[in-house]
């Protein structure tokens, strides 16, 4: 508390308006500036006087917020043309208004604010009063540091996690407090995924497929799944990859998962789901030929195949060593055979299809004997 002790004067009213002033010494402040004290007395002695004085000054002590309302009286009765030695009390009094006002004020930043687990940033701060006479003089620190600190000066910190630092300065009467908070970020594991593909990949029984997983920043995880070894994911900042081939012999759906535990302690999960069926029949193809019975030589026959389901890779081939094969073909379609000058067998071949065959039968000249005229 502000204790602002003035040798004032004694101001007494009469009938017969007599003044009788103390020679005024310099105030004096004493305590902090929350409330004052003002103590005046005459040179006469305390309570001598007849009538209650104009200014209500006697031997008591009156508390004041601020000097302020005592130089709006003093001002007051100047203006009323009393006489005495106003101006130096006023005066007096002006002096101290700026200690009564005195504020702490506080300057506190991270730099970064926002950073990575391994990273660090700087803690930087100023304090100061706005009066000169009452200056700051201690600071303290406290939230995610602690201990006492200088007026002003910065500080290395590395936080593992997301921390608030506050800092609290005082002058002899006030105090202030700022605070600053670091960031800790940390990336995500890296996803898994089933042959660069995300989501579910669909394979049939005893079809290889690989695994791929990776990591990036986790402190220890593990990837497994059904016929994949449990493992140890290795840990570090940078990304890690690893994989496995594999292939399941019965058909049902596996999940291949990945786990990891980041730098903060939160869980890192990601999974992908492999559907494994059953074999499919094989495709079923048939071929025929128009007309295929006694063709005459030098001519064709137009042949006609089908697959139950589209299959790529067929052919037709035959067994006649003079034609060519007709080769490469749909898997349904049709076309003419070469120039007939033998029986041929003409075959259809599918991948995964059993072969099928039509026999386009040639006209033998030396049977014409036999053939009914």
């Amino acid at each position: 508390m502000k204790k602002v002790i003035i040798t004032s004067f004694i101001i007494v009213l009469f009938l017969t308006p007599i003044f009788i002033f103390a020679t005024p010494e310099t105030a004096q402040a004493q305590g902090c500036a929350n409330s004052w004290y003002l103590s005046a007395w005459s040179s006469t002695g305390c309570g001598t006087w007849a009538q209650q004085p104009v200014l209500m000054i006697d031997c008591s002590n009156y508390v004041y917020s601020t000097p302020q309302p005592y130089i709006n009286q003093l001002q007051q009765l100047k203006a009323m043309g009393w006489t005495g030695p106003l101006d130096l009390m006023i005066s007096q009094l002006q002096s101290v208004i700026p200690e009564f006002s005195a504020t702490v004020n506080i300057n506190f930043s991270a730099n970064p604010s926002s950073i990575a687990r391994t990273q660090s940033s700087s803690l930087s701060w100023s304090s100061w009063s706005s009066w000169s006479g009452d200056p700051v003089y201690t600071c303290s620190a406290s939230g995610a540091w602690s201990g006492n600190k200088s007026i002003s000066g910065s500080q290395t910190v590395s936080p593992i996690s997301t921390s608030t630092y506050s800092l609290s300065c005082s002058n002899y009467c006030r105090s202030a407090s700022k605070s600053t908070t670091v960031t800790v970020t940390a990336p995500p594991a890296v996803p898994l995924s089933v042959s660069g593909r995300r989501g579910t990949i669909i394979k049939t029984v005893n079809e290889m497929f690989t695994i791929y997983w990776g990591t990036a920043n986790v402190v220890s995880g593990t990837v497994s799944g059904p016929g994949l070894p449990s493992r140890d994911v290795l840990a570090g900042a940078s990304p890690i990859y690893g994989s496995s081939t594999l292939s399941q012999p019965t058909p049902g759906t596996y999940v291949y998962t990945i786990n990891g535990l980041g730098p903060n302690g939160e869980t890192k999960t990601d999974s992908v789901t492999v559907m494994v069926n059953a074999p499919l029949s094989p495709p079923a193809c048939t071929i025929d030929a128009s007309p295929k019975l006694l063709v005459m030589p030098q001519n064709t026959s137009t042949l006609t195949w089908s697959c139950d389901r589209v299959v790529s890779g067929c052919t037709i081939s035959d067994n006649n060593a003079s034609t060519t094969d007709i080769g490469a073909v749909a898997s349904s379609g049709s076309g003419n055979t070469p120039a007939i000058d033998a029986t041929t067998t003409f075959t259809l071949q599918c991948p995964t299809a059993p072969d099928v065959s039509v026999i386009v039968k040639f006209f033998n000249l030396y049977l014409k004997e036999i053939i009914p005229q």
